[in-house]
């Protein structure tokens, strides 16, 4: 009988032993899996500021809901913007976060998806009760990556992390009506270099970055 149950133990550990190296494996082979490379972030450079700039200061109206209050919108209407690969095509895309006293509320700001289309920028989604910071993250819906946007205050008696898709057109424009990302997974992704404090939307380029602006034919 003693014979008996030593044999059972050696067995079990045996067992035990080979379930855990199988558990790490797994783990390391996880860790190194490329699928968790998020899209690249760029630091948007003075040109592309300048570009976007005076894009916005043509369009702007008509991305926002007061359309008859435009003097009223200028005032103190700051932007941040970040060039970044969603898609990984050879067009870039910029996220330009909006704040203002009237651009904001308890549930957050405004903040837009553009992508470059012919020296220009075309609108891919307006993303509203948007807060920072924003994390892309490395799965792909529809070949873009997924947006993690924290969601909190408007109501929201405790904030989480919106998980948003792209469904072959476009995001999810509300981040409070999209499903929760986990919990564990919310610190996985590249954040978004973008400022609550931004830069003044309503004031003229430097003359040096029209001009390299204009050489280079950004975006």
């Amino acid at each position: 009988m003693l014979q008996v149950k030593t044999c059972n133990n050696l067995f079990l550990s045996d067992v035990f032993r080979r379930s855990i190296l199988i558990t790490v494996g797994f783990i390391v082979l996880e860790s190194l899996s490329p699928v968790y490379a998020a899209g690249p972030v760029y630091a948007a450079s003075a040109e592309m500021n300048c570009q976007l700039r005076i894009f916005l200061q043509k369009h702007l109206k008509s991305f926002l809901f007061w359309q008859g209050h435009g003097y009223i919108i200028k005032q103190g209407l700051r932007y941040s913007a970040a060039a970044v690969s969603l898609d990984g095509g050879s067009r870039r895309q910029y996220l330009v976060y909006l704040t203002s006293r009237f651009s904001c509320g308890s549930g957050g700001c405004m903040d837009l998806l553009l992508e470059s289309n012919d020296g220009s920028f075309k609108l891919i989604e307006r993303f509203t009760l948007a807060r920072l910071p924003i994390q892309i993250l490395p799965w792909r819906s529809h070949g873009w990556h997924d947006l993690a946007m924290p969601v909190s205050g408007g109501g929201i008696i405790r904030g989480y992390t919106a998980l948003l898709k792209f469904n072959g057109r476009k995001y999810p424009s509300n981040p409070s009506m999209v499903p929760r990302l986990p919990a564990k997974w919310t610190r996985v992704g590249t954040v978004v270099p973008l400022s609550e404090r931004g830069i003044l939307l309503y004031q003229p380029c430097s003359s040096s970055a029209v001009t390299s602006s204009k050489e280079r034919n950004l975006p």
